[in-house]
């Protein structure tokens, strides 16, 4: 009998890398690993997955019908990622390929992010940091190098608006951070309608609201078929003149040549993302790169140790449960 085959697309966790080969060699399966610091090739991973009945994918792989015909023997799919846009879930279903997803353990760690660029973008950050450095910084005046606080303000304040677009696990836990650590007024919009079980404040706005209200307008939705291209320019011309735009989800979300242009046009006062659109950014081909009141990171939002460790671990458990017939930690979905 021909040995189950299992093939990861990258080198993740060691930890996670230990459990599957230790599983691996108890039930006489064979592991290959991707060793290379670049992704394989659509062509480079079917003909490395070759046979293989179990794939452990990145967001990074892009898994479609094509590449599906090329792997007949796949029975399931682990994704490191929460997300599982890269994975043609249709295509998966008809074939009777379960999938794998690894939610939560990287939410503290998104959430995280997605306040450091909040803050780092509304207290323009990157300049002062260059200030200092370029031997700028010549004194300190009471009206120079005025910026937006986020938090700790009366309602005589005039504090900021922060809207959440997408309620989820990532959007509930930025949130709380901004609204019961930092006492900000948070607002957020959903397609389910206001949340009955938050444990600090916040408004819910329908999503026509929320762009017209926002101050600063953070996006953790997914992406689908509904949200894909949703920031196009008309989208992003019904923010307030002079509002933020942060994008910590997908990058296929946003038009980034309409962000440029409206930030020419200051209608937008900054914008800050961590995924681009194409992804990864180059100068090239993702202009926004270079411009002064961008802040771009290189879809970092799950890049800490104990977030990635946890995610390699759940995707290693959510193959092996599979193979040996037991139910997935995370299964996205459940082909008859």
């Amino acid at each position: 009998m021909a040995k189950t085959k299992i093939y990861v697309t990258r080198i993740i966790h060691a930890d996670a890398l230990e459990l599957l080969h230790r599983e691996a060699q108890q039930q006489s399966w064979e592991v290959k690993v991707w060793p290379h610091p670049l992704p394989p090739s659509t062509e480079e991973l079917v003909r490395e997955a070759a046979g293989a009945q179990a794939l452990l994918t990145m967001i990074t792989d892009k898994i479609d019908q094509s590449t599906l015909d090329g792997l007949p023997a796949l029975q399931v799919i682990a994704n490191h990622a929460v997300g599982v846009d890269n994975i043609d879930l249709k295509a998966a279903q008809t074939r009777g390929i379960a999938v794998g997803n690894t939610p939560d353990v990287l939410t503290a760690a998104t959430a995280e992010l997605g306040l450091l660029l909040t803050m780092a973008l509304l207290r323009n950050l990157p300049a002062a940091t260059l200030k200092a450095k370029t031997n700028q910084w010549r004194t300190w005046a009471p009206l120079m190098d005025l910026t937006v606080q986020l938090g700790g303000m009366s309602s005589s304040d005039k504090p900021p608006l922060f809207g959440i677009y997408g309620m989820g696990r990532i959007g509930q836990s930025l949130a709380r951070m901004l609204s019961a650590g930092l006492e900000a007024k948070v607002a957020y919009t959903n397609k389910h309608g206001p949340l009955s079980n938050l444990s600090f404040p916040a408004t819910w706005l329908s999503s026509e609201e929320i762009l017209a209200k926002a101050d600063v307008l953070i996006v953790t939705c997914p992406s689908n078929a509904e949200t894909k291209g949703l920031f196009n320019e008309d989208t992003l011309k019904k923010l307030k003149a002079g509002s933020y735009f942060i994008n910590i989800s997908r990058g296929d979300l946003h038009d980034e040549d309409a962000l440029c242009r409206l930030l020419d046009t200051q209608h937008l006062a900054g914008v800050a993302l961590d995924v681009t659109n194409p992804e990864p950014a180059t100068l090239g081909r993702n202009p926004i790169l270079s411009h002064p009141r961008a802040i771009i990171t290189p879809h970092i939002g799950s890049a800490t140790t104990n977030a990635r460790r946890h995610m390699g671990l759940l995707a290693v458990e959510n193959l092996i449960n599979y193979l040996k017939s037991k139910p997935m930690p995370s299964q996205v979905n459940f082909p008859t």
